[in-house]
């Protein structure tokens, strides 16, 4: 959001997000309903490729744009599928708020349901954080630290880090 705000004026800024359409000031969000949301409301970023909504929010902002930034690694499978589909390519980069599969790790405490639940789900968020990885055309970390555990966890060679 913050990268939207410093956006000159005449930038476009459109954001894919789970709600309503709105738009606030040169920032329009794009919303995708999800009809399992209350459901699945624990889940619900992990699982976002299952709603046909989001592709069609995808496809409507890709056709015309020149960058497409995802938030989370789960939303860049459904943008890649997406985006090979259309004539336009953006530049596609993974905005990485941490190393999800580290801070997902860290919630496993002995032997309750929630860490069965997580380590459980641990290989998928390995295998959906370094496809995101080896997807994107630039990643974006908040700190040196995250920059280097992404590289050591999923093998990014030096020769492609800043």
């Amino acid at each position: 959001m913050e990268i939207a705000n410093a956006m000159p004026c005449s930038a476009s800024v459109d954001i894919i997000h789970q709600g309503p359409s709105m738009h606030k000031g040169n920032i329009k969000f794009v919303g995708y309903a999800s009809k399992f949301r209350r459901i699945l409301k624990a889940a619900s970023s992990y699982v976002s490729y299952i709603y046909p909504d989001l592709y069609r929010a995808i496809k409507k902002i890709a056709s015309v744009a020149d960058v497409v930034q995802v938030e989370r690694p789960y939303l860049l499978l459904p943008t890649i599928i997406v985006v090979k589909t259309l004539k336009n390519k953006p530049l596609i980069v993974l905005d990485e708020h941490n190393v999800d599969y580290y801070a997902i790790k860290s919630k496993i405490k002995g032997l309750s349901f929630n860490s069965l639940l997580t380590i459980i789900t641990l290989p998928y968020v390995f295998l959906s954080e370094k496809l995101a990885i080896s997807t994107s055309d630039l990643i974006l970390c908040v700190s040196n630290a995250d920059r280097e555990s992404l590289a050591k966890l999923y093998g990014i060679p030096s020769a492609v880090r800043p």
